[in-house]
């Protein structure tokens, strides 16, 4: 019985990160899982998103010249990962071009 419900719980852990692999890589395209990346035109667009996301509350990583990186933990929950997108969105609409903003 105990491996049954340990084997169910797997499943329903893998289904959740499935989930949230897809959410994720709709707002950002690019990446692995839920290593993602955001690109910009210029790396001062980016610096000026990591700081509005910073100031919304949100800790994103530049990457390379011109991204952000974006890594949340594996076993975050929808709610947080649909929170996060939201102020990253809200971020980049505040920063960028509106023809730009996601």
């Amino acid at each position: 019985a105990l491996i049954s419900e340990l084997l169910s719980l797997k499943e329903e852990s893998c289904h959740q990160l499935d989930e949230n692999i897809q959410i994720l890589s709709e707002f950002a395209p690019n990446g692995l899982g839920l290593m993602r990346r955001l690109d910009f035109e210029t790396a001062e667009q980016r610096d000026m998103v990591e700081n509005k996301a910073y100031f919304n509350g949100l800790i994103v990583l530049g990457a390379g010249k011109k991204s952000i990186r974006l890594m949340p933990p594996i076993n975050i929950s929808q709610e947080n990962l649909r929170e996060g997108i939201a102020l990253m969105k809200r971020s980049m609409s505040a920063c960028l071009p509106a023809g730009r903003a996601l």
